[in-house]
């Protein structure tokens, strides 16, 4: 879940989540390094990913899709082409032995409920924050509601903040909804959320009281979007404008 620029349109998305160890994960990177290097260089232009590190030691790689039939297409196909499949294989070979895990969940970004102040740079706001909240079966239109109170309350106080909403689609997931928020650092996003709480005490504001009420869990997972670990192709000038 990667810069997303605020828009009223929903997004399909996957995400892959490839889990490293802490010792692995410098070489983890230079393999994927080498990878987008290869791609660039094989002349690659119809995929795309924006690649996330989170604190938990997750690599998180975003990927648009238009609707869940293209989960059925081959992701990989055109870079095996172009690049040659022997080089392709020796590449994956190398992160094979250096990831423990990788799964891959789908979500939407709901346009409708994310927020940006006007001062926001997403330029320069690359620390993120994943907000991970479960909630009880069947609650989905309540939850929905309260995150667009959750975005009101953010434009009527005119609080300094940027987030996006997702949800997730199929299977456990359907009953999850994450809040990503990005900042130019730990420290900006900390004063941010105290500034928020601070003014919802004040006002007597009972959003987050209501939203507990309905929730199962949730788990804040911080990290940072990596452009060295995401593929933009030049040639995909729609998807580089809108992240």
């Amino acid at each position: 879940l990667a810069l997303f620029a605020q828009s009223e349109e929903d997004q399909l998305m996957t995400v892959n989540f490839t889990s490293v160890d802490p010792g692995n994960s410098t070489a983890y990177r230079n393999v994927v390094k080498s990878i987008i290097a290869d791609m660039k260089a094989a002349g690659v232009n119809d995929v795309q990913w924006f690649g996330n590190f989170m604190n938990d030691y997750n690599y998180a790689y975003a990927v648009y899709i238009d609707n869940m039939a293209e989960l059925d297409n081959p992701f990989w196909a055109s870079t095996i082409e172009k690049m040659g499949e022997a080089k392709f294989r020796a590449h994956f070979a190398k992160l094979d032995k250096l990831t423990n895990s990788s799964r891959v969940e789908v979500y939407e970004r709901k346009g409708n409920l994310g927020y940006a102040h006007a001062s926001a740079n997403p330029n320069e706001e690359l620390y993120r924050q994943w907000e991970i909240m479960e909630f009880k079966p069947g609650t989905g239109k309540q939850v929905e509601k309260l995150a667009m109170e959750w975005k009101e309350f953010h434009k009527s106080n005119n609080l300094v903040s940027n987030f996006s909403v997702f949800t997730g689609v199929i299977g456990q997931n359907e009953e999850t909804l994450v809040v990503l928020s990005c900042a130019k650092d730990a420290v900006q996003m900390n004063e941010r959320s105290d500034k928020a709480e601070e003014i919802m005490v004040q006002s007597g504001n009972d959003l987050w009281e209501r939203t507990k009420q309905l929730m199962k869990s949730r788990r804040i997972v911080t990290g940072a979007y990596l452009p060295e670990m995401s593929f933009v192709p030049e040639m995909m000038p729609e998807a580089a404008a809108r992240n």
